[in-house]
């Protein structure tokens, strides 16, 4: 089955336990790394996703900004309506695009360079089959500056933009930088050790974690992983109930006081739990709401930077 479908995870999580996270907790004054050539692209929030509005050459769409899939995601409706069919390298496929909830067939997949707004896409794409404008996305590590059709964006949280960089002024940035891979899927990862405690409990685990700015949770962690089922098992866990937007129960949840990823410190943090990710070898998802305080991703070199 595995080599049959391709398979992307999109977790777009509704919970009905809510509680703050680092709201403006981090100064946010982006001048001192931006270019005059740099290009902002201002995003919306909707149903704790990010999205785009935006086109492609000349035709309007709403895009949500992605990690956690292998490329840009476009519906069969779009595709027969864009003029110019030939900026796609496109073969007809019969794999899968799948989310947690979810299931669509993938008619055309195969690879493209393309004018998004102001920006550049360059990498994977896969067409839908019928209208599926709710799974429209692009995935943030393949968005590219039109001059150089380099990969260096930052991330303003709080002002809802993200910045693509010509260049990178690394004398502004400073050294807490950590550096992530790919998996086989295509999607950005990172190692790295995770602490929360959870009432009169505490875990720590350490292994790979997929980037996902699809995922609306902070942290989603996968208990297919039996490390990751063990340690939860092994303590005195209260869990949370998670439902969609239907009512219905997809996954369970924990309330996490404190919490520590890539060193950096969280308070009252919402975790999402699935044992629905039966082919993910990761220990889970990191949202972007991970990246609250200021940070820049390099795709050229693997590289974050906080700062």
């Amino acid at each position: 089955m595995r080599k049959k479908y391709f398979i992307f995870i999109v977790l777009c999580v509704y919970t009905l336990f809510s509680f703050s996270q680092n709201k403006n907790e981090f100064e946010d004054d982006f001048s001192s790394i931006i270019h005059k050539d740099d290009v902002i692209v201002n995003l919306k929030q909707k149903r704790s996703n990010l999205f785009i509005d935006t086109h492609i050459e000349h035709d309007s769409l709403e895009l949500m900004l992605e990690s956690g899939t292998s490329g840009l995601i476009l519906d069969e409706m779009f595709y027969d309506n864009f003029k110019d069919k030939s900026l796609f390298n496109l073969k007809t496929s019969n794999k899968r695009f799948r989310t947690v909830l979810a299931e669509e067939s993938i008619k055309y997949s195969g690879t493209c360079e393309l004018h998004v707004g102001d920006f550049i896409y360059k990498g994977p794409v896969f067409i839908l089959e019928g209208e599926c404008q709710n799974t429209r996305s692009i995935p943030i590590q393949y968005i590219k500056h039109p001059k150089n059709k380099k990969s260096h964006i930052s991330l303003d949280y709080n002002n809802k933009k993200i910045i693509i960089h010509k260049k990178l002024n690394k004398i502004k940035l400073n050294k807490d930088t950590i550096s992530f891979s790919y998996n086989k899927d295509g999607e950005p990862i990172v190692n790295t050790k995770l602490y929360f405690t959870n009432y009169d409990s505490d875990i720590e685990l350490i292994g790979n974690y997929i980037i996902d700015f699809g995922n609306t949770s902070l942290l989603y962690l996968n208990t297919n992983i039996q490390e990751v089922s063990d340690s939860l098992s092994s303590r005195n866990i209260k869990f949370d109930i998670a439902r969609g937007r239907d009512g219905k129960v997809i996954g369970k949840g924990i309330f996490a006081p404190k919490m520590n990823l890539f060193g950096k410190s969280y308070k009252n943090v919402s975790i999402g739990i699935t044992d629905k990710l039966k082919s993910i070898k990761e220990f889970g998802y990191i949202g972007y709401k991970a990246f609250a305080r200021p940070v820049t991703f390099d795709f050229e070199k693997n590289k974050i930077y906080f700062w």
